[in-house]
């Protein structure tokens, strides 16, 4: 993709990394390649593009990289496991970005959003009755919601004023065992 780009002879001033992927299930029983390819997606591919655009924006004095995230990157997933480990790296590492790159001119944003209707339910193997398959939040939202906070330079946008009290309040207070425990049980919904 960057040398496709490059010999387009475009100069990028806004990266979006958005592709991702998740899976459900107990991690002892699930597949290794699919756990892999999903590690290769959600962080390797996003770590190599924010690597290879970077330079030339530093370059610049301007740039804006947009990870995404989700709020999982706030806590541990039993069932999901890989899945929000994926996504608290996307969170450490554009934080650390976010501090590295203050005063150059390119802003990092890293775009936290609940569990959003899209297709990841599906071949994650989500329970159609799991608060992850039901949620009401749209691509839509979520995405112009993230452009403005990426605009505004915003390190870290959480969508929706119930996330944000979970992740800025409610997981730093709530003992570790405890979060596990609540997350399986949200997880392990509508699963027999």
């Amino acid at each position: 993709m960057f040398d496709r780009v490059g010999a387009l002879g475009v100069e990028v001033d806004c990266l979006i990394n958005n592709a991702g992927f998740g899976d459900y299930g107990p991690f002892s029983k699930s597949d290794l390649a699919k756990q892999e390819s999903m590690i290769g997606v959600n962080i390797t591919a996003l770590t190599a593009l924010t690597r290879l655009f970077l330079p030339a924006m530093l370059e610049r004095g301007r740039g804006h990289i947009l990870n995404m995230a989700s709020v999982a990157g706030f806590m541990p997933g039993p069932l999901m496991s890989g899945y929000f480990a994926t996504k608290h790296y996307v969170l450490a590492f554009s934080e650390a970005l976010v501090e590295e790159l203050r005063g150059t001119g390119v802003k990092v944003t890293v775009l936290c959003p609940p569990p959003v209707r899209t297709s990841l339910s599906n071949p994650a193997r989500i329970a159609s009755a799991s608060y992850l398959s039901t949620t009401k939040t749209t691509p839509a939202e979520v995405a112009r919601y993230g452009y403005r906070m990426m605009k505004r330079g915003k390190p870290v946008a959480v969508y929706g004023s119930r996330y944000k009290f979970l992740t800025g309040f409610l997981v730093r207070i709530t003992p570790r065992f405890a979060l596990r425990r609540l997350v399986r049980h949200l997880n392990a919904q509508g699963s027999q």
